[in-house]
């Protein structure tokens, strides 16, 4: 039995060490890529693309995107302000609460969105595509695990 144990915890090991040699070099070239996007295409920094890309996930306050970003809320409105001058971003007074703003995509904020999701996934296509159909079955099958081996109560709220 020791010799199981020794085998799987050899293998868990190994997991992770390939984990790290992985999932962060992929990130990064895949980050990089949208940033040089968003740059050459769209004029609009990584900064102020994960505030559009915040924003269209339902963060509708600088507060949320501060905390979102782990950035303070002063370089959070900065960057709004921004994105607001580019008339990507609409600021919306609560009529119920006059001390909060909505934020909100412009319709040209959501096809620049649009635009940049687009490029990097055909980007990202074409990467995947010199990969054979079993071996994107096991990527497919091997990321299901990942993510269910990491999932938490807090994960699906």
């Amino acid at each position: 039995m020791t010799h199981l144990n020794t085998n799987r915890e050899t293998l868990i090991r190994t997991s992770i060490e390939i984990f790290w040699q992985t999932v962060p070099p992929v990130w990064r070239n895949i980050r990089a890529y949208t940033h040089q996007v968003a740059m050459q295409n769209y004029q609009v920094t990584m900064a102020q693309f994960s505030i559009l890309r915040e924003i269209h996930q339902g963060k509708t306050s600088v507060s949320q995107l501060a905390e979102a970003g782990h950035i303070s809320r002063p370089a959070i409105s900065r960057l709004v302000d921004i994105l607001v001058r580019k008339n990507l971003v609409n600021r919306l007074d609560d009529p119920t609460d006059r001390r909060h703003v909505n934020l909100s995509l412009t319709s040209e904020g959501e096809r620049l969105l649009s635009g940049i999701f687009d490029l990097t996934h055909r980007w990202m296509l074409q990467k995947l595509s010199l990969l054979d159909e079993q071996e994107l079955n096991t990527i497919i099958h091997a990321l299901q695990l990942l993510r269910s081996a990491f999932h938490t109560k807090e994960d699906s709220q």
